[in-house]
């Protein structure tokens, strides 16, 4: 059964600006012709080439759930796996992917590590203790086959009847009958196999975690080991009987010429892990891994071309003058853009440092401060950096300029090392230690709202000034805060580890409008106007963390950005123009597109969902332009459904629904729809 489908523009708002053509680990390449091909990875990651790697667009799956395997067996009819037993569909070469299945308490498949298509009705999908077969297209999968005992990773089919599957403790099993039984094959070790690949219906190879070719000669009735490259091998594809590929860690590629199974080590250039690797013929091939990385040889291998651009630093801190012109920085690197990061400039700096905020005061003046207390000037829009001293060795986090001459830098937090706070009134000559601390504390913010009245946040600390930054006072904090965003001296926002919270009094009391589960953190807030606005930083699984609100603050709604990395900060130049940037120098751009499932679609009407989250029980009020409200999971099928034209008060029974992000979907009278998240933890 279908579960949904979703269209390439649905999720339009935010765009990979760096690396190109995007950032998240690849899983599997597969190529249609010389010229088309697809790669999928992490976080529901579909790219897709129409030039030959040249350009890649990223396709909406509609899942972010980790996939692992793509392939198409007709060149508009595609299909990708992963994690939670997802597959998805495509019948229009990826514009749209419906769900064809994910797995449930009751359901057959915990994850896809492996596809395979005899053609383009018969497949199978194989991962965890089972294999699902669908003889229709994937409209139906059956489960054909299932031991416990064994960890399935790989498979491969030479005809409908005959196939191997590969896993954990060595195993490799053959079917003769379309996987309706295996017989287990000895592969001459206990390792766990990866990868598998029958050139011919004698001739098969096998790659394991610990670098081991196993190699066989007549038809998997027995194995032997034949080499070992002390990388764990993840592919392996054969372009002849003779010529084979090996995809291993630190971004190799092993090739072999031979019947014999010597293999022969090749540089890409990369080296970060390889984790698939394909051929269109005998001499174009792809490669794809971690971090996003592409590699293509038009020479059989003899050579590889890195097609991705961009750097890959950590980037703490991004600010624009105007929807053109920007900086970024992180480690090693500051950034430059004049086209709206369409293009971004890495600048020489007189310093390698751990770069934390850049300001850029105007397109000619830019300051940056980082460890050690390391500040620099520029004065010719980045182009040369200037030493300024510091008089600290403090890290320094964040900066605040009023003008070119007036600023203020906080930091510390280094072992033993307590909060500061410096002051300069001559464009950077001097600074003055306006606030210290011998305690050991950071602070990693500041704000301020005009010439005199700002903040400054840290550890369990909020600190104020009325006077420009020479004087600070100490305010009411509950919780360890990283960054600050204030409408004016009166109304703003801090966040951190434990959530959001506001204050409508000046510092003085401080609510919570968010809160994060165990080691979640926020590290970025901003505003795009007066009622949208962001916060960004880690999730519990080290990944992207984004929360939204569209009412000035008052509520604010976990976002789905499909990014694999920890976010830093986020910047807007206006309403319709923002980036946000993090790890693996990771930079999205946010272009006023077409909303997601978190806009609330012109509803102007109340909803008052609580608590949430929640572990058993939803409350909902419900506005009387309501007509029909439905849940469905992050996959898209529907869990629960009523008609509420007559019903203002819903008690929602999520019990027994597995922990997770599920989306509240209203329709109102006249036909419009929006939504909300709940989480069940």
């Amino acid at each position: 059964m279908v579960f949904g489908a979703f269209a390439a523009q649905a999720f339009a708002q935010w765009e990979w600006q760096n690396p190109t053509p995007q950032g998240n680990t690849l899983n599997s390449v597969y190529f249609t012709n010389i010229n088309t091909g697809y790669a999928a990875g992490k976080c529901g990651t579909i790219i897709k080439t129409t030039d030959g790697g040249v350009s890649w667009t990223v396709q909406n799956s509609g899942t972010a759930n980790h996939l692992h395997s793509i392939l198409f067996p007709l060149p508009d009819i595609g299909y990708a796996a992963g994690e939670n037993g997802i597959i998805l569909k495509t019948t229009d070469g990826g514009n749209n992917w419906a769900i064809q299945n994910y797995f449930t308490p009751s359901g057959q498949l915990s994850t896809v590590n492996s596809l395979f298509f005899i053609n383009a009705d018969t497949g199978y999908a194989a991962g965890g203790t089972s294999i699902l077969k669908t003889t229709d297209g994937g409209t139906n999968w059956q489960r054909v086959y299932r031991n416990t005992n064994i960890n399935i990773n790989t498979l491969f089919f030479l005809s409908a009847d005959t196939g191997w599957l590969a896993g954990g403790s060595g195993v490799i099993m053959k079917t003769v009958d379309g996987g309706q039984t295996w017989a287990p094959e000895s592969s001459g070790n206990q390792k766990n196999i990866f990868t598998l690949y029958f050139p011919n219906s004698q001739r098969g190879y096998a790659g394991d975690d610990y670098g081991t070719f196993h190699q066989t000669g007549n038809g998997g009735n027995s194995w032997w080991i034949k080499s070992w490259v002390a990388e764990a091998i993840y592919s392996l594809c054969f372009t002849s009987e003779n010529t084979g590929y090996a995809a291993v860690d630190r971004g190799w590629i092993y090739k072999s010429t031979n019947a014999f199974g010597s293999w022969d080590m090749v540089n890409t250039g990369s080296t970060e892990v390889l984790y698939s690797v394909f051929f269109v013929d005998a001499n174009i091939g792809y490669a794809v891994g971690e971090n996003g990385k592409i590699v293509k040889t038009t020479d059989g291998g003899a050579s590889w071309i890195l097609m991705n651009k961009g750097t890959q630093y950590p980037l703490n801190s991004v600010k624009f003058t105007d929807n053109n012109h920007g900086f970024a920085a992180g480690n090693n690197t500051i950034l430059k853009t004049t086209d709206g990061g369409n293009t971004w400039i890495k600048k020489e700096t007189t310093e390698n440092n751990s770069y934390n905020c850049v300001f850029p005061v105007d397109n000619n003046t830019i300051y940056a401060c980082g460890w050690n207390g390391i500040l620099l000037k520029s004065n010719d829009g980045g182009e040369t950096w200037n030493n300024l001293t510091s008089g600290t060795s403090k890290t320094l986090r964040s900066m605040w300029f009023f003008d070119s001459n007036n600023g203020i830098a906080v930091g510390g937090g280094d072992i033993g090392s307590g909060m500061i706070i410096l002051k300069t009134t001559d464009g950077g000559t001097n600074w003055n230690v306006q606030y210290e601390t011998s305690y050991s504390a950071i602070l990693s913010s500041v704000f301020f709202t005009d010439n005199n009245t700002g903040y400054a946040v840290g550890s369990y600390a909020i600190l104020k000034t009325t006077d420009g930054g020479n004087t600070w006072v100490g305010m009411n904090s509950i919780s360890d805060n990283n960054c600050a965003y204030f409408f004016d001296a009166n109304t703003g926002f801090v966040a951190g580890k434990s959530g959001i919270l506001k204050t409508t009094d000046g510092g003085n009391t401080w609510n919570y409008v968010a809160l994060l589960h165990n080691r979640e953190e926020f590290y970025s807030i901003f505003f795009a106007n007066e009622n949208t606005g962001y916060a960004v930083g880690k999730s519990n699984l080290s990944t992207s963390l984004v929360y939204k609100t569209t009412d000035g603050g008052n509520t604010w709604i976990e976002d789905t950005l499909n990014v694999d990395y920890i976010l830093a900060s986020v910047y807007f130049s206006d309403a319709n123009h923002g980036w946000i940037t993090g790890e693996n120098g990771t930079i999205l751009h946010f272009d006023g597109g077409p909303s997601g499932i978190n806009d609330p679609v012109s509803y102007t009407g109340n909803i008052n969902i609580y608590p949430n989250p929640s572990s058993d029980k939803i409350n909902m009020d419900i506005n009387k332009n309501i007509k029909e409200i439905k849940v469905m999971d992050n996959l898209g099928a529907i869990r629960y459904q009523q008609n509420v034209r007559s019903v203002k008060n819903i008690q929602l029974d999520i019990s027994g629904y597995p922990n997770g992000m599920y989306i509240l979907s209203f329709t109102t009278l006249d036909g419009q729809t929006f939504s909300r998240k709940i989480i069940k933890m």
